[in-house]
């Protein structure tokens, strides 16, 4: 469906993995167009972007294939109830039938479409897209270490407890309440951890992973400093948000006031939470304004990952990740 462009490939890194790889060891081959990939080929399509000017290039230069992409979703999305799609787990290393429903859809131009991010599950580990991205994506392109030092602002999902079979120094935590001075770990052994004032000592990971959680926080940008600060030198900040690349500007839809009371600017929106029923307050919608806040915080460098796979199951059109390099 996605035809074979090189040129392409080497000017905007369009690759995937095909192949089953083994978390903290590095590959590399030589594609047909003789650059230098690590694990990725045809079967993805990957846009690597800084800049939402390079965001609206990239809307401009490539209409038809994100036309073909819209093109072929289109009847994959017309179902009723639930239905399965064939594809390749990365996560099982074999091809599965993802269970796809309706929870979580939404109408666009009177059409109902499923959140292809959420709701595309692999039924035999359990991962929904998006994870499984962050993962396959974790592994190929920032390709830690086994031994490397890891801090994740997870620690009861799938997610979690697959890295934590490849990477023995992960830490992992939640946000139970505001009582996160004195972490510790409540009767069922999960960490405490405000993300804005993390009892982290300076420079203390190789990488941090956070996933769709700074929307959830009303100070975020305290957020990104602590990370900044429990970073090692070279460091890497990998995470994902909500991501509206359309938009040049943040918008702002709460706030706590100085009376502590949340103020609400657009009506609230909650998303899931493993840990609350409630589900948790999204703050903010970001855009690429969120990128060069990062940058001021004084990371040396922000890219955001932009992607889509058939084969994979990350449908929904372009979905993003994020890479800050300290």
């Amino acid at each position: 469906m996605v035809e074979k462009l090189s040129q392409r490939c080497k000017r905007w890194g369009r690759a995937a993995l095909n192949f089953i790889f083994r978390p903290g060891h590095q590959y590399s081959y030589t594609d047909a167009s003789g650059d230098m990939q690590t694990g990725f080929s045809e079967e993805m399509v990957v846009f690597y972007l800084r800049s939402y000017p390079e965001y609206l290039n990239l809307l401009e230069t490539e209409k038809e294939l994100i036309q073909k992409i819209s093109d072929k979703e289109f009847p994959l999305g017309q179902f009723e109830g639930q239905t399965n799609i064939e594809g390749f787990c990365i996560i099982c290393g074999h091809n599965v039938d993802f269970h796809v429903d309706l929870q979580y859809s939404f109408f666009d131009r009177n059409i109902r479409v499923p959140n292809w991010r959420e709701r595309m599950v692999c039924p035999d580990c359990g991962m929904s897209g998006r994870t499984r991205a962050i993962y396959h994506f974790f592994v190929a392109k920032v390709r830690p270490h086994r031994n490397s030092l890891i801090y994740i602002t997870e620690q009861v999902t799938p997610l979690y407890k697959e890295l934590l079979k490849h990477y023995p120094n992960l830490t992992g935590s939640e946000f139970l309440d505001s009582t996160a001075t004195n972490p510790g770990f409540n009767a069922k052994n999960i960490r405490n951890e405000d993300l804005t004032r993390l009892t982290f000592r300076d420079k203390s990971f190789h990488y941090i992973l956070s996933f769709d959680c700074l929307e959830h926080i009303p100070d975020y940008r305290q957020a990104i400093r602590e990370i900044f600060r429990c970073l090692k030198e070279s460091g890497i900040f990998y995470f994902c948000i909500p991501f509206y690349p359309y938009q040049q500007y943040n918008t702002l839809r709460a706030y706590i006031n100085d009376d502590q009371q949340t103020v609400h600017l657009e009506p609230p929106e909650y998303h899931g939470n493993p840990l609350s029923e409630n589900g948790s307050l999204c703050y903010h919608n970001f855009s690429f304004q969120l990128l060069e806040e990062i940058r001021e915080t004084g990371f040396r460098d922000v890219e955001v990952v932009m992607y889509w796979s058939e084969k994979y199951g990350y449908l929904g059109g372009l979905k993003a990740l994020f890479i800050a390099k300290k």
